[in-house]
């Protein structure tokens, strides 16, 4: 069994920016992330709806359990 958490946020970008926050997600938040959270970037996608807001990005972030989560949100 997985003891893994997995949480996702979504973010809205604005206009042609989302190729610059893609880049900035994978090589420069998500290494930060790994080392001083512990936050693995399991996958970023680009979001294109035809209803709702939109250009949107999804991060998924695995967690090392409920513990690993909460001390996410700690700091």
């Amino acid at each position: 069994m997985n003891d893994r958490v997995y949480i996702h946020e979504v973010i809205d970008v604005t206009g042609h920016h989302r190729a610059d926050y893609l880049h900035h997600m994978t090589a420069n938040w998500s290494p930060t992330a790994q080392d001083e959270r512990g936050q693995l970037c399991f996958g970023v996608w680009s979001v294109l709806g035809s209803t709702g807001p939109w250009p949107a990005v999804v991060n998924l972030w695995e967690e090392g359990g409920w513990d690993g989560l909460a001390a996410s949100f700690g700091n």
